[in-house]
């Protein structure tokens, strides 16, 4: 009896510290609980990411009605413009409501988007109101057009961060739910055992438990709704791209036409095809008339290359070629200009014998552009260099190089993009419209290979379309290449 005292005692202790600890199990869980429907709030807002989407839509649609002004479109007015910021204007205040109710707003990206939005919508009024009811200036319009651009990177990369933390935070929920829902069934078991006085609060923290869980199914069911919506919107979206593309083809076609008349009637008057003219002063403004009509034809025709290519119409044509050719033959297109510039032009080359398979045309398009930014970005009185040579990788770079005013980091990494001019004073003050580098790294990833662009500023620019190994041709592939040629001849 003296020794069951103790043991007694150490008993109804061990007994009081289970009772102790089913008693804390259900406050414990209820705690976890609430942690829990927090989460999946926070969840929700992170994964309604669909208003960010409605704000690239509308940022699309302002640069489409933008980019219509710059061409003369009347049903690009400046109201019509209002009425687009308008409506990204409250695209960012939903963005910031959702941010401020939500982990949206805890993301790195969220306040650069909606600092990002402020600036494309304040810029933009400060433009409407300079120019209300009259026609956009171009200039003003294009770096409004370059922030909106900004802004598009700024609204994607928070798109990815709310995807990635809304996939993050999914699995994390079910992991701790389905380890919640163990530890409410453990401690019912226990409580059972041990005391019924507890089972009505574990059954209720259960039912509780298992609401979550059917709460977390509907959201399930309520995110494959979104995605579709989502799916929705990036068509719309794809769809734009589609108009504005079609817009440039259409709007070219419709100005070449009147500008090969134009060309025309004006060369007519340059030669006197009918008579004199009676002052040469008339001569002299025909010239001047049908010079700038075929600069513009020149333009027209590479938006018309651009919309082409970027809609996936440009079918290659692709024979065995000598790229020194090629290269000789843009060389003596761009002469007159460069001799006019008083620029040198120099050329190296240990590949007079290589065939390359390539679609002639468009490799000249590619060489000829250029050329053309080599010579109008360079200072009078230099030198471009254009080197033809085998890389490491077995395939051929065609290198040109100038020293000329070149280029910072950050414009190398925009200078391709369409539309786009960088540079100072200077480089804006040259004729173009931002197609070339585009048009040309297009021409050079249809055949498989790279555009590569080296430049400091004060010290030149050096851009090299790489061309794959695989193009290079051999005398085998040549010999294969002619026996098909001449079994096709045969057939037909």
């Amino acid at each position: 009896m003296a020794l069951d005292k103790p043991w007694r005692a150490l008993a109804t202790v061990v007994l009081t510290l289970l009772y102790g600890g089913f008693l804390a199990a259900p406050l414990v869980l209820l705690v976890k609980e609430a942690s829990l429907h927090r989460e999946i709030d926070a969840f929700l807002g992170v994964e309604d990411s669909f208003v960010l989407h409605r704000a690239q839509i509308e940022a699309d649609r302002a640069t489409i009605l933008l980019q219509q002004t710059l061409y003369g479109d009347p049903a690009a007015h400046s109201d019509r413009v209002r009425t687009a910021f308008d409506v990204l204007y409250g695209r960012r205040e939903a963005l910031i409501n959702v941010g401020r109710r939500t982990a949206l707003g805890s993301l790195p990206a969220f306040d650069g988007a909606i600092a990002s939005m402020a600036a494309v919508i304040d810029q933009a009024d400060r433009l409407l109101e300079a120019h209300d009811g009259d026609g956009l200036p171009a200039e003003p319009v294009s770096a409004l057009l370059d922030r909106i651009d900004a802004l598009h990177g700024h609204l994607a990369t928070l798109s990815g961060q709310a995807v990635a933390a809304g996939a993050m935070a999914r699995d994390e929920i079910r992991a701790r739910t389905a380890s919640l829902n163990e530890q409410v069934d453990a401690s019912l078991l226990a409580l059972l055992l041990a005391s019924p006085i507890y089972v009505g609060g574990l059954v209720a923290t259960n039912l509780r438990l298992r609401r979550a869980a059917r709460r977390m199914a509907a959201l399930a069911s309520e995110l494959g709704s979104k995605n579709v919506e989502l799916i929705r919107a990036r068509d719309e979206a794809e769809a734009a791209g589609r108009a504005k593309t079609n817009f440039l083809a259409n709007m070219s076609h419709e100005l070449r036409t009147p500008l090969n008349a134009v060309i025309g009637f004006a060369d007519v008057m340059d030669q006197e095809m009918f008579g004199p003219l009676g002052n040469d002063r008339y001569r002299e403004y025909a010239g001047d008339i049908c010079g700038s009509a075929r600069h513009l034809l020149g333009l027209i025709g590479r938006i018309l290359d651009f919309a082409k290519i970027d809609g996936g119409h440009w079918q290659l044509e692709e024979r065995a070629e000598r790229p020194a050719e090629i290269v000789d033959t843009a060389l003596r297109m761009v002469r007159p200009l460069a001799e006019a510039r008083r620029l040198r032009l120099t050329r190296t080359d240990g590949v007079d014998a290589l065939f390359v398979r390539l679609d002639e045309r468009a490799i000249m398009q590619a060489v000829v552009n250029l050329l053309s930014n080599a010579i109008k970005f360079s200072h009078d009185g230099g030198r471009i260099d254009v080197t033809l040579a085998r890389n490491g990788l077995g395939g051929l770079d065609i290198r040109v190089a100038d020293h000329g005013i070149g280029m910072t980091e950050a414009d190398v990494a925009r200078v391709v993009l369409p539309f786009t001019q960088v540079g100072d004073s200077f480089a804006r003050a040259k004729e173009g419209i931002g197609l070339g580098l585009a048009i040309t790294r297009a021409l050079v990833d249809l055949h498989g290979g790279e555009l590569l662009i080296e430049s400091a500023p004060a010290v030149g620019t050096a851009v090299t379309i790489r061309l794959p190994a695989e193009r290079i041709e051999t005398a085998e592939t040549r010999r294969g290449a002619a026996r098909r040629d001449g079994a096709r001849r045969q057939l037909a």
